[in-house]
């Protein structure tokens, strides 16, 4: 059995089912990133892989405090490596928020060859954030379940996602 560091990514066995593979929605935006000329196209683009990466890290932190968990059969505390997970995925959040409202400014203005994605990537994207953000929602129970500390979260304009500062900063 090898060790997996932090920069490995994590095996799919290794994950709930609910971190779902990325490989179509890396493809999508990597089509329409060639095929866009305007700014917003490109700020979209630059948007989406940030939050690409991020949740990348967040599934690499995830399995490492999964590995950590069934090492240590969860004590009262959280591990860093959640921690970084859930302020992983609330930063992606943030930068799917940001591709959105790129897309939504592009509409009537793209060049004729990235017309044809936006609607593919501009689909493909929401409805992965909406999952993402459904997947936060859960670690964040889970972060206030396991801490065995009460977890206030609020919700409303300019307050979600947290940043990753903010999720640090709500653990005991």
């Amino acid at each position: 059995m090898t060790n997996n560091t932090r920069n490995e990514p994590a095996s799919p066995s290794t994950l709930p089912a609910e971190w779902v593979p990325l490989d179509e929605l890396i493809q999508a935006w990597a089509s329409f990133g060639r095929a866009t000329r305007s700014l917003e196209g490109l700020q979209a683009t630059s948007h989406a892989f940030a939050a690409l990466a991020l949740e990348t890290r967040a599934r690499a932190s995830y399995a490492q405090a999964m590995r950590e968990g069934q090492a240590m059969q969860w004590p009262s505390h959280l591990s860093s490596a959640f921690s970084e997970a859930v302020a992983s995925l609330s930063d992606a959040c943030e930068d799917w928020l940001k591709a959105e409202d790129s897309l939504s400014q592009l509409v009537g203005r793209q060049d004729e060859e990235a017309a044809v994605l936006v609607l593919d990537v501009t689909t493909k994207g929401t409805c992965h954030a909406q999952h993402l953000f459904r997947l936060f929602l859960r670690m964040l129970k889970e972060m206030g379940t396991r801490s065995g500390m009460p977890l206030r979260v609020m919700v409303g304009v300019d307050l979600l996602p947290l940043t990753g500062e903010q999720v640090k900063g709500a653990l005991p």
